[in-house]
């Protein structure tokens, strides 16, 4: 039986999925004296507004699920996109879609009353979780400082890239991040509902989500305030925008600035709601504020785990110019199937299409 006593708290993690029982009904727990001084009818749920979550988080999650997976498959399909901030991107994208599958799919399948947490387990996709989240904040560390290490060491930078180098280092980021996100592992697990909770840490729970804090968001954000202040001031130094190369320098660091601070922007609710959870011995995982508030902060990580590949598109024009080829390639194709033959001898030839400044133009095929 779920013990929501004081003597076991039990807290909800931000990635975990909503019980549809704290969700619609909280009597036990003000029967048991958990959320004295709040109002209940504020934060229930109604059928209306299950239904809408249903179809918003079903509608982002679709969204980011094609979004990241076009990402994935431009970048490797098309080699001019392949240098080191796209395989980053690719690498980001790939964590979007594990938080989408694991996260989004089973909160909007929950909220719509399919238990899907009893069918996938716990520990493992919350532990998949955190690791993607993990590799997301340390991917954009570390585009951050390549880009300050491309802006202001260009020579020596250039000089030590290769796509080996580039592949250990987004490996070792998945196997740093397999490794600091153990206690993931020991503090997660089903109730007997078939809900998937985060118990209390041997060692207190406050210590876990400080340690999380400090993991996902602290470091990783450190590395990137310091890499883009010494960004900052080398751009100023240098004056007007001179080449082509170095324009194409600046707008993938906006791209990477943009990207991080819509990160964090959706990261700092979720981790402020676990400290102030941790925190306060008078809420837990069925307190009726704290599920509306993990509701929002979950809604608002898949919204920025959506939206990535659009900001890669919007900003960054190489994108946009393979999506515009392939629709031009299946447009063709299509309209020329009424000939067999003309298929069968053409098809090949319909495909080429020339995306302006890619790989023919030596300064686009460095590695940047």
């Amino acid at each position: 039986m779920f013990i929501s006593g004081h003597d076991q708290k039990v807290r909800r993690v931000c990635f975990s999925v909503p019980s549809r029982a704290a969700m619609v009904n909280t009597t036990n727990n003000l029967a048991a004296g958990l959320t004295d001084g709040l109002p209940t009818e504020e934060f229930v749920f109604s059928s209306a507004a299950k239904i809408a979550l249903t179809v918003v988080i079903s509608v982002v999650a679709a969204m980011g699920l094609f979004g990241n997976a076009m990402v994935v498959f431009i970048v490797i399909r098309y080699k001019d996109m392949h240098t080191v901030i796209n395989y980053s991107f690719a690498n980001l994208a790939l964590t979007d879609l594990t938080l989408l599958l694991l996260d989004a799919v089973p909160t909007a399948a929950d909220t719509a009353g399919i238990n899907l947490s009893a069918l996938l387990g716990c520990k493992v996709p919350i532990y998949l979780q955190y690791v993607s989240a993990e590799v997301t904040s340390l991917t954009l560390a570390f585009l951050s400082y390549d880009r300050y290490r491309l802006i202001v060491y260009p020579l020596k930078t250039l000089k030590r890239r290769s796509p080996l180098a580039l592949l250990s280092i987004l490996l070792g980021i998945w196997l740093v991040s397999f490794v600091v996100q153990i206690p993931a592992v020991v503090v997660t697990g089903l109730t007997e509902e078939g809900k998937c909770y985060e118990f209390n840490a041997p060692w207190g729970v406050e210590y876990f989500f400080s340690y999380a804090l400090v993991s996902l968001f602290i470091i990783p954000t450190g590395i990137i305030v310091f890499c883009y202040v010494r960004m900052g001031r080398k751009l100023l130094e240098a004056g007007p925008i001179g080449s082509r190369k170095e324009t194409r320098r600046r707008r993938s660091v906006k791209i990477v600035l943009a990207v991080t601070i819509l990160y964090a922007l959706s990261w700092v609710p979720c981790h402020t709601v676990h400290l102030w959870m941790a925190f306060n011995p008078e809420i837990t995982a069925e307190s009726p504020l704290y599920v509306e508030l993990h509701t929002a902060v979950n809604v608002l990580i898949f919204v920025n785990s959506s939206v990535n590949p659009y900001v890669y598109a919007l900003i960054g024009p190489s994108y946009r110019h393979h999506i515009r080829s392939m629709v031009i390639c299946s447009c063709r194709n299509a309209s020329s199937q009424q000939n067999v033959n003309t298929v069968s001898s053409q098809k090949g030839k319909f495909c080429r299409y020339q995306i302006p400044g890619s790989s023919t133009d030596p300064e686009n095929s460095s590695r940047l």
